[in-house]
């Protein structure tokens, strides 16, 4: 079992209070597996789409007996209730079978970005205490720099069929072992308070930090947000491009479609026009894409012509100024630990009842909705204003010569602060200073005066983390570099 000081002390979580039908009445123990799965099979729904993938379908019935011949294998291979499963794998249909398979067996999930280091892969596992690691091949050369440094040697199976590469590295496919599994698998039923899966952050500030969610927090977000923001139908196809490993691609792929009867489309790695090919494919109904992405695809040449896209009804996005976004009592996993560093952080600007000030300036509208202006490390405070990056960047990605854009606030001696924007040109145009005067003006039509930019500089690159999301303090950083 989990120790209890894996976990911040009581007074330091966040007190929930619940106040709609749906995440009221959960019982005391429940399996989000069989809630998600079985439970769409037992309903008369086993025949349906429940995953999509390229050119293969693969239905609730087909996608709960996988689940629990993987969850066969990894009870035999000694995984048990609340051991922790780390899942190294681009987006395919094995990683959410892996998923509901850890999940009905009562183990945590502990999904891993492709994307980290040889010594982030060491961290989370860890840091995790893995009882199970399984990698895709694709992921095998991270996995074997990083093993070294493994504090303990975790179950090691191949999230991918049998291959030379596989064999090289004495990794076992699951894929035969699931051949000759049971397809049956008692759902192990679970305290609704327990620690039900496991993110890491990105690791943008430092080593990446594990992020508790609890096992009724599972069936909550799509009772929430999935009922009442997406309206999710049992006709839906929900497309996400999203890793699995971070709470939007989490919550879209391995919860909210399962949860209605819904399906859901993914792909291994996001691409503008392969997006576009796979929505038009898989006829998906709703998208959830980071801006950056929505921004990628609007650059794809004639786009609106060449793919069928009629059976969208919703766009959805995170973790820019596309939309709001605001969760937040923050769970940290070990937070005593490296001198209590996360525990600092739990604590940090607690305000009542467990809730953190997470540092996001929003503003409330006079129906009730918030709508997110700025981090507040990212605010530019120039002559006495405030002002929000994200407005200003939206508006200069309006501009034709404009494939993307970054605002900082830059020392000013007199005004405190400049407003100084960093632009990625569009294929076809060329930096020039007349370019630069055009691109301030064209601002004046869309924003107040003390909004503009007072500076602009052309790059070729912008600096994002693996979800998108753009790094101002790296520009902030350059900028007080000595010349």
């Amino acid at each position: 079992m989990i120790p209890e000081e894996y976990l911040p002390p009581e007074e330091m979580r966040p007190e929930k209070v619940y106040s709609i039908p749906e995440v009221q009445d959960y019982p005391a123990r429940l399996n989000p597996a069989r809630e998600l799965l079985d439970r769409n099979v037992e309903e008369g729904r086993g025949g349906k789409p429940a995953l999509l993938f390229q050119d293969r379908v693969i239905t609730y019935g087909a996608l709960a007996e996988q689940a629990n011949r993987l969850g066969n294998v990894l009870a035999s291979h000694g995984v048990e209730e609340e051991d922790r499963v780390v899942i190294l794998s681009p987006n395919q249909p094995l990683s959410l079978v892996a998923n509901f398979a850890a999940l009905k067996l009562g183990a945590v999930p502990v999904p891993a970005s492709p994307l980290l280091s040889p010594p982030e892969v060491s961290w989370v596992i860890n840091n995790s205490e893995a009882r199970a690691l399984l990698v895709h091949t694709a992921m095998l050369p991270l996995v074997e720099k990083a093993r070294p440094e493994f504090s303990s040697e975790p179950v090691v199976l191949g999230l991918a069929p049998p291959s030379d590469e596989l064999s090289k590295a004495d990794v076992e496919s699951v894929l035969p072992l699931m051949e000759k599994a049971d397809a049956a698998l008692e759902a192990v039923l679970r305290e609704k308070d327990r620690v039900g899966i496991l993110l890491y952050t990105s690791g943008t500030t430092g080593k990446p930090k594990g992020v508790v969610h609890l096992v009724e927090e599972i069936l909550a977000v799509a009772d929430t947000f999935g009922h009442y923001g997406w309206k999710l139908r049992d006709d839906d196809v929900v497309f996400s491009p999203a890793p699995l490993a971070f709470a939007a691609g989490y919550g879209a792929m391995a919860i909210i479609p399962f949860r209605f009867g819904a399906a859901v489309s993914i792909m291994p790695r996001f691409e503008p026009e392969a997006a576009f090919e796979t929505v038009q494919q898989h006829h998906a109904t709703v998208l959830t894409i980071l801006p950056t992405s929505y921004r990628k695809m609007l650059q794809v040449e004639g786009a609106e012509k060449r793919f069928d896209l009629s059976s969208v009804r919703m766009c959805t996005g995170g973790g820019e100024a596309l939309t709001a976004e605001g969760p937040t009592g923050t769970l940290y996993w070990r937070p005593q630990e490296e001198n209590g560093r996360l525990m600092e952080s739990q604590r940090h600007a607690v305000v009542g009842k467990g809730w953190n000030v997470v540092g996001d300036y929003l503003y409330g509208d006079e129906d009730g909705y918030f709508w997110f202006v700025s981090r507040e490390d990212d605010l530019i405070k120039s002559s006495g204003y405030r002002i929000g990056p994200e407005e200003i960047e939206m508006v200069i990605l309006k501009h034709p010569a404009v494939a993307d854009a970054g605002v900082i606030g830059v020392p000013d001696p007199v005004r405190g602060q400049n407003t100084k924007a960093f632009v990625v040109l569009t294929e076809g145009y060329a930096p020039s200073g007349e370019l630069k005067q055009e691109i301030i003006d064209f601002c004046r039509n869309e924003i107040a005066v003390y909004k503009l930019p007072r500076e602009v500089e052309f790059v070729e690159t912008l600096p994002r983390t693996v979800t998108g999301k753009l790094l101002r303090r790296v520009l902030r950083t350059g900028e007080q570099q000595p010349a």
